[in-house]
């Protein structure tokens, strides 16, 4: 069964951005660039307190037009709170694991997942750490300083990929032998 707004599309967006849930959530109209197709997150919206853009593959931008349009700033606003964003993750999480018959998992770890499945797809590390918005790892360190390049084309790239593998697996029918 279909979890609906705003749950469903908040998820959707996880699986396919590989953001953090309270990034996600917090997704501002105003941060999505249609012309770029790019999601501009601010220093302040970050974890990382710095700036970070994410490219948007058309199927992400057809997940964000299908939202309502219930808040001037918000795509997942509060139902009950004004000016706040979507906090039900506790209750749909369970009825997300009793729907699905899946449990044991978190949302974060959708981000574990969409990383090990675009290594897999043959995304560089390196790549894959700028779309995670990580300062670790193989950007960490000496290479922070003297790498200075954004990967945005390779970002593009890799989350398209990945959008496009969901898609399929989403639509494909056949059982897998």
């Amino acid at each position: 069964q279909a979890m609906g707004y705003p749950f469903g599309r908040l998820t959707q967006l996880l699986i396919l951005l590989a953001q953090r849930r309270n990034e996600v959530a917090a997704l501002r109209w105003c941060h999505v660039d249609r012309r770029d197709a790019l999601w501009q997150l601010p220093a302040d919206a970050t974890k990382s307190n710095r700036a970070h853009s994410v490219p948007l593959a058309p199927l992400v931008i057809e997940i964000i037009d299908a939202c309502p349009h219930l808040h001037d700033e918000l795509v997942f606003p509060s139902s009950g709170s004004e000016g706040r964003t979507f906090s039900g993750f506790s209750k749909s999480k369970a009825r997300l694991d009793a729907d699905s018959g899946v449990t044991g998992w978190t949302l974060h770890d959708l981000r574990r997942t969409t990383s090990t499945h675009m290594a897999r797809l043959g995304v560089g590390p390196h790549v894959v750490e700028r779309i995670l918005n990580h300062t670790g790892g193989s950007l960490g360190g000496v290479a922070a300083i003297y790498n200075r390049f954004s990967y945005l084309p390779e970002m593009r790239h890799a989350l398209a990929m990945w959008a496009d593998y969901i898609a399929k697996l989403v639509t494909d029918k056949t059982p897998k032998s």
